[in-house]
């Protein structure tokens, strides 16, 4: 029950997601079972409380309850600050990964489950990308001299790579083809998916579940005077 309340509490989950999440058993890990999980969600956590169903998601009860008006402004300008940063930031996942807004937004969509796993694997391409411009760091600053070397940069301002030899001849055709993949089929489901969120906040809704930096934004129910 620990891990299914975990996943609620980062923000609403679907059956489908919640159906992913690994229990450690006997020094092993597993997918808990339908009925197990079922069970936990009817019989449990919605008995007591603490979780119900809202359309296709499974909501901690926290998050079914009403923001005040105060603090309803507070998320919504919270919101747009983390995100507006963070499509700066997923330029370059390596260098801004570990700062704390970025830190923040990456919380905030584990309650967008779709966009968090499309993240997962955005960070993972982009690092293994950018690990092989640094590898071939001496090569590149040959053809760009004063730009940063990552992958977009290079993608960019590729016309100014203009091979000498067999191996830089290589290298250009590696890394257009690598960029080519990764931005078609990773990157821009990912950048639509995080301007639907835009869209989102253009029309009144604030970024799903709670992060370090918004931990003291209360929620009271809905007609409890603050």
């Amino acid at each position: 029950m620990k891990y299914i309340i975990e996943a609620l509490r980062e923000g609403k989950k679907t059956w489908s997601d919640l159906k992913q999440i690994k229990i450690k058993t006997n020094g092993s890990e597993k997918n808990v079972p339908e009925r197990t999980l079922d069970r936990i969600l009817k019989e449990n956590l919605e008995f007591w409380g603490l979780a119900k169903k809202e359309d296709d998601f499974w909501v901690w009860y926290q998050y079914s309850k009403k923001l005040t008006k105060h603090n309803y402004d507070l998320a919504m300008n919270h919101s747009r600050i983390l995100l507006t940063g963070f499509h700066m930031s997923v330029y370059n996942t390596d260098k801004y990964s570990q700062e704390k807004e970025y830190v923040a937004m990456k919380e905030h969509l584990k309650g967008h489950s779709e966009i968090y796993q499309e993240l997962t694997k955005y960070e993972k391409d982009f690092t293994k990308m950018n690990t092989k411009v640094k590898q071939n760091e001496g090569v590149l600053k040959k053809f760009f001299p004063n730009l940063p070397l990552d992958p977009f940069t290079i993608h960019e301002h590729r016309n100014d790579f203009k091979p000498t030899t067999l191996e830089e001849e290589k290298l250009k055709d590696e890394l257009e083809k690598e960029f080519d993949k990764f931005y078609w089929a990773i990157y821009t489901p990912l950048k639509s998916d995080l301007n639907s969120l835009d869209i989102d906040l253009t029309h009144g809704k604030p970024l799903e579940g709670k992060c370090s930096l918004c931990r003291n934004v209360e929620i009271i129910e809905e007609g409890v005077k603050p």
